[in-house]
């Protein structure tokens, strides 16, 4: 609530300062103009606004995020892109805009995004695709799929990827080292099966990268004055 309520002030730093209203705004920033004023008007709705939201609004009306108004994320780098894919300009005038705004359904943490490079080629997803993406999902244990069918030794795969692939997850076929092999057949791992870390539960919030070392210098100086080490 505290971080809700400091995003809220940057909020109000922003129109104070641009004299524009939350849906102009939104507007500049190419977002969904409900999203934002329902996010600030309806005090029921619990979330708050991720860090490309912020960012997209302080690149558009030129207001520098508060510290408080980040909270565990840290600096923003208004350089950053996506480079495989940018959000998804909503434009109620367009059929198409308009069903993925009512596939949204102004869902907390939910975005489309239009892909712009082949990485999603094996799954099905071509260069200007519109993607939504759901990051209310939490992954689990259950996620990982520990074979050593694809490269002839053991390793963690993400289930999805196999049953994209046309797999069976819960019954793989056995293989051994002597089989090793790491791209002939039609799968090929980390091409199409998709390696994970045994700590997928850990995850918590999808954030790019820069942020995440952030948050991880900060929490080993942290460590290091909790040990008194110089």
């Amino acid at each position: 609530m505290e971080l809700r309520e400091a995003q809220k002030r940057w909020l109000d730093q922003v129109r104070s300062i641009s004299g524009v209203t939350l849906t102009e705004i939104a507007r500049r920033a190419n977002m969904n103009p409900s999203s934002l004023t329902q996010f600030y008007n309806k005090e029921h709705r619990a979330g708050t606004l991720e860090t490309l939201s912020l960012r997209r609004i302080s690149d558009a009306m030129g207001v520098p995020v508060s510290s408080d108004a980040l909270g565990e994320a840290g600096p923003l780098n208004s350089g950053f892109r996506e480079i495989e894919a940018e959000p998804y300009q909503i434009d109620l005038r367009s059929p198409v805009s308009a069903a993925v705004d009512a596939m949204i359904d102004d869902r907390d943490h939910v975005h489309p995004w239009t892909l712009r490079s082949n990485a999603l080629d094996m799954a099905g997803y071509r260069p200007g695709d519109i993607l939504i993406v759901d990051l209310n999902g939490k992954p689990s244990a259950g996620d990982i799929v520990y074979s050593n069918l694809f490269t002839g030794v053991h390793g963690n795969y993400l289930k999805g990827s196999i049953v994209a692939a046309g797999l069976d997850p819960d019954a793989l076929p056995e293989s051994d080292p002597s089989k090793m092999n790491f791209g002939s057949s039609s799968s090929k791992a980390w091409r199409d099966i998709w390696g994970a870390g045994q700590g997928v539960g850990a995850v918590k919030q999808v954030l790019p990268a820069k942020d995440v070392v952030a948050r991880l210098t900060r929490e080993y100086q942290a460590a290091r004055e909790r040990l008194k080490l110089s």
